[in-house]
């Protein structure tokens, strides 16, 4: 396996590259070449991982996987992007990602693509956590709703789609509870708009978050994931 790993502290951005076959022995060194660079850049930092020259992902690197992740996650990362080619590699790193179930990164083609997600407004401005058994309350046209989050970032969330559902542009009021470290209950009602809606589920984007709730919404989320560490 060759790797590459840069830093862009004026975009605050980190860079990677892998290709060839990705072992678990030259992940594990990509893994702590990577903790290096991120220690130099500031939170809410952005990541454009290159997969478009690698070829297979062997099952026992799973576990660094889930580390890298865990440690990007915590470190506050707002969007992983990764240049995927291959169908097949794309379908590997799917599967994968799936599996761990930790969040929810972006995929294109090509490394200007994800150049140009970044420094348009078509970013997410917030990495997707994926969350296993939380509710989120709202009404529809005077309907009580409840339905389960997918994932959730300090942006917008996904959930389950149920009988009831909004139509796309619709506005309503998430109230969610979420535990914290403390164990303590913190309870967020967010405006939000209606974005996307497929055959199982919707996606909103928030109204608006000041700075205190988002740090907020962010530690509860890393808790309730169990990335709190």
């Amino acid at each position: 396996m060759k790797l590459k790993i840069d830093i862009d502290t004026g975009k605050n951005r980190l860079y990677f590259s892998i290709s060839r076959k990705i072992t678990k022995t030259e992940l594990d060194k990509f893994y702590t070449d990577l903790r290096f660079c991120v220690a130099d850049l500031q939170p809410d930092f952005d990541v454009i991982g290159d997969f478009s020259e690698c070829d297979i992902i062997y099952l026992s690197s799973t576990p660094t996987f889930r580390n890298i992740m865990c440690y990007l996650i915590t470190k506050r990362i707002r969007e992983n992007i990764l240049v995927v080619k291959s169908n097949l590699l794309y379908m590997q790193l799917n599967n994968l990602i799936s599996i761990l179930n930790i969040y929810i990164p972006s995929y294109v083609s090509t490394l200007q693509e994800a150049e140009d997600i970044l420094s348009t407004d078509q970013r997410r401005n917030g990495l997707r956590i994926c969350l296993h058994h939380n509710l989120a309350e709202y009404l529809i046209d005077t309907v009580q709703v409840k339905n389960r989050i997918l994932d959730m970032s300090t942006s917008g969330c996904s959930l389950e789609l149920g009988s009831t559902q909004p139509s796309v542009g619709q506005e309503i009021t998430l109230n969610i509870s979420l535990k914290d470290k403390e164990e303590a209950i913190n309870k967020f009602s967010i405006p939000a708009t209606a974005v996307r809606i497929t055959n199982d589920m919707f996606a909103v984007k928030y109204v608006h978050l000041d700075d205190d709730q988002k740090d907020q919404l962010w530690s509860c989320l890393l808790y309730e994931s169990n990335l709190l560490i």
